[in-house]
């Protein structure tokens, strides 16, 4: 997550658990649909690493070649856009933080020139999703014909995570990189959240959420989508 967040279009990059035995049918689903071309390996075993690249017929990039300055210099959303008032940069997580808070906002590396503004308040992270203003959303800036905050045309998926919840934030991070973001039009607003207990908490959020579900160009059934892998039905 803290690699992608400090690439320019690292939103649309998916990221993929490598197993001894390959990948999980999702992953691999995850990979094919995304189109990517070609696999970094971030720290699994080079054989797997190969093995499953192979069975992909994608190429494998070393993880350390990511980062040599030519790379880094073309790729660096830090090169695309500057911002002078750090006040108003968008936010990120520590890298030591909650996995939910990098999942949904992405993250920067200590020591590299990185614009973005790191945050320890739990509520930040629900409200600058609404207003689409956090680092990994901030890498696909320049994608689209227009900068726009449409609300988008489709249900709004809410992912509620308790514990750890490593499985609903690397979901969250897949199903958010495999959508479309070349057009005006941002589909399908996503969200996500820790469980009721810390929301609660959060002054005027549900209103927050009322106006973003307010604007929106039309009705749809249901209004809003819950999914979680960790969060008990009750």
């Amino acid at each position: 997550m803290t690699q992608a967040s400090s690439r320019w279009g690292g939103m649309t990059e998916p990221i993929v658990e490598a197993h001894a035995s390959g990948l999980s049918q999702l992953h691999e689903q995850t990979v094919r649909i995304a189109k990517v071309e070609a696999l970094v390996n971030i720290d699994a075993d080079l054989l797997a690493a190969e093995e499953i690249a192979e069975g992909l017929g994608l190429p494998v990039v070393p993880f350390a070649d990511m980062w040599k300055y030519g790379v880094v210099f073309t790729c660096s959303p830090a090169e695309v856009r500057e911002f002078t008032d750090p006040a108003y940069a968008p936010i990120a997580a520590s890298p030591t933080g909650p996995l939910r808070q990098p999942a949904a906002a992405g993250c920067v590396k200590p020591g590299l020139r990185e614009y973005a503004r790191v945050s320890e308040r739990e509520d930040e992270f629900g409200r600058c999703q609404l207003r689409k203003d956090t680092r990994i959303q901030d890498t696909v800036a320049q994608f689209g014909e227009y900068l726009s905050l449409t609300p988008g045309h489709t249900s709004l998926v809410l992912w509620v995570v308790e514990g750890e919840g490593f499985a609903d934030s690397l979901d969250f991070w897949n199903t958010r990189a495999l959508r479309p973001v070349d057009t005006i039009d941002m589909p399908m607003p996503m969200l996500l959240l820790p469980g009721a207990d810390a929301v609660e908490h959060w002054l005027g959020f549900p209103e927050q959420v009322a106006r973003l579900l307010g604007s929106r160009p039309g009705r749809f059934a249901p209004d809003v989508a819950l999914v979680s892998r960790s969060a008990s039905l009750g």
